[in-house]
C-alpha cells in the first residue's frame, strides 16, 4: 500500500520560501547565463567544457555530502533543520516514491535557495568579460548552480518508471543518475552511492569508505563536553 502524507504537514513558512527561491533562483541563472553567453569566443569551447566537467563533479561530491549529512546527522525535530532539511531524506527510505509525489516546489525549493546567494554574489564579481580567469569561473559557478538546483529532479527520475526520452538518454549515457546506479543506496542499509548528481563518484568513495571514515571521524573528535552530534535515527526501510 502506498504510504500517505498527511495534508497540511508542512510549515506554511517553508512552503511560501520554496516558492520564492525558485523564482529567485530562475531570474539568477538567466542573468548569469547570459552574461557568461555574451563573453564567450568561439576559442573558449575548451575552457567550457572543462569548466562543465569539474562543475558536474563537485555537484555530485555536493550532493552526496548533503544526503550523507541528512541520513546520517539531526533529526526530524530538529529546529528549521528538521522539516526544511533532515525530514525529506528519512522519508525517502521509508518511502522511496515520495520523492515522485512530491510537488515541483517541495522537490526543488531547498536546492534553489541554496544557489541563491553565490549566484547574487556572481552579480557584483568581476564580469565575465574581463578575460578567461573571469569567464571560467562565472561558467563553472554557472554549471555548478545548475546541476545543483537540478539535483533532486535528478533524484526524482532515478525513481520515476517513465521518464521522457531525453531524460532516459542522458541516464543512459550517464551524464545524470541511472535508476540502476542509484539502486545501489536503497539496497542493504543506506550507506552508499550517495551521490545523486551523476552518481560519477559514488564507485571511488565507497572503494574507500569515505562516508564511513568521514561519520567515525567527526564522532570521535566533536567535543564531549559541549554540543554533540545528535544520534543517528535508523536509516534502513522500516525507521527511515
Amino acid at each position: 500500500m502506498p504510504h500517505e502524507r498527511e495534508p497540511q504537514v508542512r510549515p506554511v513558512w517553508l512552503v511560501a520560501l520554496e516558492h520564492v527561491s525558485i523564482a529567485a533562483a530562475a531570474v539568477l541563472l538567466v542573468l548569469e547565463a547570459a552574461a557568461v553567453a555574451r563573453a564567450v569566443e568561439p576559442g573558449d569551447l575548451g575552457l567550457l567544457a572543462a569548466a562543465f566537467l569539474a562543475a558536474l563533479l563537485l555537484a555530485d561530491l555536493v550532493s552526496g555530502t548533503v544526503h550523507w549529512i541528512g541520513d546520517t546527522f539531526f533529526e526530524t525535530t530538529t529546529p528549521i533543520l528538521g522539516p526544511a532539511f533532515v525530514a525529506n531524506f528519512r522519508e525517502h527510505h521509508r518511502d522511496p516514491q515520495a520523492i515522485v509525489r512530491h510537488g515541483f516546489a517541495e522537490r526543488n525549493g531547498g536546492n534553489a535557495l541554496a544557489i541563491v546567494l553565490p549566484l547574487l554574489l556572481a552579480r557584483m564579481a568581476t564580469p565575465p568579460e574581463a578575460g578567461h580567469t573571469a569567464l571560467a569561473a562565472h561558467a563553472f559557478l554557472l554549471f555548478l548552480t545548475i546541476g545543483s538546483c537540478a539535483t533532486n529532479q535528478i533524484h526524482m527520475w532515478a525513481h520515476t518508471k517513465r521518464v521522457p526520452r531525453f531524460v532516459r538518454s542522458l541516464q543512459r549515457a550517464r551524464l545524470i543518475l541511472s535508476p540502476e546506479h542509484h539502486d545501489g543506496h536503497h539496497r542493504g542499509d543506506f550507506r552508499r552511492c550517495y551521490c545523486v548528481t551523476t552518481g560519477w563518484l559514488n564507485p571511488a568513495l565507497d572503494a574507500m569508505a569515505f562516508w564511513e571514515r568521514s561519520e567515525r571521524w567527526l564522532r570521535e573528535r566533536w567535543p564531549k563536553d559541549g554540543a554533540r552530534l545528535p544520534a543517528k535515527e535508523a536509516r534502513r526501510a522500516q525507521g527511515g
